[in-house]
């Protein structure tokens, strides 16, 4: 089977007059763009539909390495459930990411969604009342926070939190609301981007650095870091959270499990790989230097963010550009002592 291509600065120099035109036209592109906008045009590379279904969105392999993990954890909590079956789903979006694994919950069950955008909850509900087995509950139109006030009697079997930690203004005291709604025996599913490594981190850092903003920097860093110290397990098989919460749940212990996974954010072209720089906050930035900084990024240290050719992988993805964009995965679990 044929490898991937890595390409090299050497490859780049020799190509450089393509390099230049992808960043023209991504400058053009999103010149005369607000906030909203650019992350829009920017998603919408992440979102490409794939005709023959072989994969799940042609612009990242996040979803198809997180899904088989989160429906294993639907299936274990669906046998440990004692009655009625019920999830929340903060950040919830509009339920791509949901009907993904709808088929693994119990007939039945009954859904909470949260999202500050009211569009994607329309969407979601649709999604529900389409798999007509499942019943939703509450549907918020808010942030996540921890005093939003969430009906949940008894607690939820299952907690999903994926790609949303990014907004939480409070890290701690947010996870520790997720593990109180939980049920004895539940279990949260988290999933978050790795942006210590990945190329969406790597790019805000670059453009960061290139305007001389050491505090932000340092700061980055540290809420990087803080994210992996919490919710990654350390040399001892212990992830901080786990302390945190059992210090202040005494009756319940946290038992968790957590890991990186190497995903991959795709894109046909150059244009694709600078507007996908945009998905995890660049997209706030004003100044259009920014894609210079990340056009840096990319001819200076394609090594870093693993830039290459596709080869031998998805034949969906043959030929097509990626870069890195590890995520971790979580399973946090509420157990009685």
């Amino acid at each position: 089977m044929s490898s991937p291509i890595e390409i090299t600065r050497e490859f780049i120099a020799a190509n450089a007059a393509r390099f230049d035109d992808a960043l023209e036209i991504a400058k053009n592109e999103f010149r005369l763009l607000d906030s909203d906008a650019q992350y829009t045009n920017a998603f919408a590379r992440l979102l490409k539909w794939d005709p023959l279904e072989r994969v799940a969105m042609l612009g990242t392999d996040q979803r198809e390495l997180f899904i088989p993990v989160l429906k294993d954890l639907i299936r274990a909590q669906r046998r440990a459930a004692s009655g009625s079956f019920s999830f929340f789903d903060i950040g919830c979006g509009d339920g791509q990411t949901f009907v993904l694994a709808a088929e693994e919950l119990p007939d039945g069950a009954t859904g909470a969604i949260l999202d500050p955008n009211a569009y994607y909850l329309t969407q979601y509900e649709a999604a529900v009342r389409a798999a007509a087995r499942l019943r939703l509950g509450q549907s918020i139109c808010a942030p996540f926070l921890p005093n939003t006030a969430v009906d949940a009697p008894g607690g939820f079997d299952l907690i999903l939190a994926i790609h949303v930690l990014y907004y939480f203004d409070e890290l701690l005291p947010s996870l520790a609301r997720i593990y109180e709604l939980l049920k004895p025996g539940g279990a949260a599913f988290i999933v978050f981007a790795d942006e210590k490594t990945a190329y969406t981190g790597q790019a805000l850092r670059a453009c960061h650095r290139a305007a001389g903003d050491s505090a932000w920097l340092a700061a980055f860093d540290e809420t990087c870091e803080r994210r992996r110290r919490l919710l990654l397990p350390g040399a001892d098989g212990h992830a901080d959270v786990q302390t945190q919460l059992d210090d202040r749940f005494p009756e319940s212990r946290a038992a968790l499990r957590g890991w990186v996974q190497a995903s991959r954010l795709f894109g046909h072209t150059l244009v694709d790989v600078i507007a996908l720089s945009l998905i995890s906050g660049l997209d706030r930035v004003e100044t259009p230097a920014k894609f210079d900084a990340v056009m840096e990024l990319i001819r200076t240290q394609p090594e870093l963010i693993g830039l290459r050719i596709e080869r031998g992988g998805h034949p969906a993805r043959e030929g097509m550009l990626s870069v890195v964009q590890s995520q971790v995965v979580v399973e946090l679990r509420r157990e009685a002592r």
